[in-house]
């Protein structure tokens, strides 16, 4: 039984050419590797010849210099000399002159080659020695041909478009606009409130009318002085001040201070101190009342839970629980709105529900009016009124 071997597959033409492709392409960059060798080499060796060739202290740049010197030497003697004997027979044809003698032989100097004739040549041949250095009038060793710079290669840059800028407007200024502090209006003059009965401006359509009727009757506020009493407009501290001295009429409990921005003597100042004296209002410092300013519907509360010495029954947070708005309330005043509270004096308008006290608004001129009233009916000076804005005690 033979041991059968199946033959090797052969390759494929395409296969064959690349194989071919590769061989080629090897030997090509075996035999360029071996050419950059050896221009490698030649050029060092070039390079080394020329710099030890033409080095000054050289054996071969000396000796080269030295046969260069002496064949120059030579030529020039024989020139000069030619040029010399053309002068003399020249110059014989026309006048008799004095022939100079024969210039002696100039001796050369072994050490360096040179001619001792004329110095001037001598000095440039001595120069002119060294490689590359220039030989009798300016002459150098090589290529003699004067150097032409290039000239300058000026580009002509095409015009740049022009560009028209657009036109600079000119910002025009807008007008200030001032910034102006709300106007403070003020208090309108009360008169005489014994001489009041209604008031024009309050007709039964108005939330108030119930209060301000019966304090009209009882002339305990009084009218401005067009019988008018202007109850949608904000009131004033000074104003505040007004009505309670119109409608408590009691004795004095605290002693009357001097504010610096009050005048002294004038009608505003009389209703001041009895509004303090009486113990319902204060100032904001020992010497500052603000009388111009507008006062809000805490401060109110405040005042008459003050004036008429009301305290809260019980914790006066619990009390003001089912208030939205009790933590607008500083912390100063929650034990007198709570006790006006409980005691039924806080009225709110139209615009406010009744589960809200509404603390930092500024009060009108009814809603003190009405809490004035509720005052009033607490001492027992007024009867009770209907009204669907007393805030119920809580």
């Amino acid at each position: 039984m033979t041991n059968f071997i199946p033959p090797e597959p052969q390759n494929s033409p395409e296969e064959e050419r690349l194989r071919q492709r590769m061989r080629a392409r090897v030997r090509q960059e075996t035999r360029d590797e071996w050419i950059a060798i050896l221009v490698a080499f030649g050029t060092i060796g070039a390079i080394l010849l020329w710099s030890l060739g033409l080095r000054k202290d050289s054996a071969f740049s000396s000796q080269w210099n030295q046969n260069f010197a002496t064949s120059r030497i030579e030529k020039e003697e024989k020139s000069f000399e030619r040029r010399s004997d053309q002068e003399v027979e020249s110059s014989a044809n026309f006048a008799p002159v004095a022939v100079a003698p024969k210039a002696k032989k100039p001796r050369v100097d072994n050490n360096l080659g040179i001619a001792n004739q004329p110095k001037k040549n001598n000095q440039n041949l001595r120069n002119s020695l060294i490689v590359g250095a220039p030989l009798l009038g300016g002459a150098k060793l090589g290529n003699n041909k004067p150097k032409v710079e290039p000239k300058p290669k000026i580009e002509t840059k095409s015009p740049e478009p022009k560009v028209e800028k657009p036109p600079v407007k000119t910002p025009v200024k807008e007008p200030e606009t001032k910034v102006s502090k709300p106007e403070v209006k003020p208090e309108p003059k009360v008169v005489d409130p014994k001489t009041v009965v209604s008031f024009d401006d309050v007709t039964e359509k108005h939330w108030a009318y119930p209060f301000l009727q019966e304090l009209g009757k009882k002339k305990l506020v009084g009218a401005t002085s067009d019988n008018n009493f202007e109850p949608d407009a904000p009131i004033t501290r000074a104003g505040m001040a007004t009505l309670i001295s119109q409608a408590f009429n009691q004795p004095n409990s605290k002693k009357i201070k001097k504010f610096d921005d009050i005048k002294t003597g004038s009608d505003i100042s009389k209703d001041i101190d009895k509004s303090v004296g009486i113990g319902f209002m204060k100032g904001y410092s020992d010497t500052e009342f603000r009388p111009s300013e507008n006062i809000p519907r805490y401060q109110v509360m405040v005042a008459l839970a003050t004036g008429l010495g009301l305290k809260p029954s019980g914790d006066p947070i619990n009390t003001l629980q089912g208030f939205s708005d009790r933590k607008k309330i500083p912390n100063w005043a929650i034990s007198q709105v709570a006790a006006a509270t409980e005691s039924g004096l806080a009225v709110n308008r139209p615009s406010f529900g009744l589960d809200s006290l509404k603390p930092a608004q500024p009060a009108t001129r009814a809603e003190v009016a009405a809490m004035i009233y509720q005052a009033l009916k607490q001492q027992g000076k007024v009867q009770e009124v209907k009204s669907d804005y007393i805030i119920p005690k809580p």
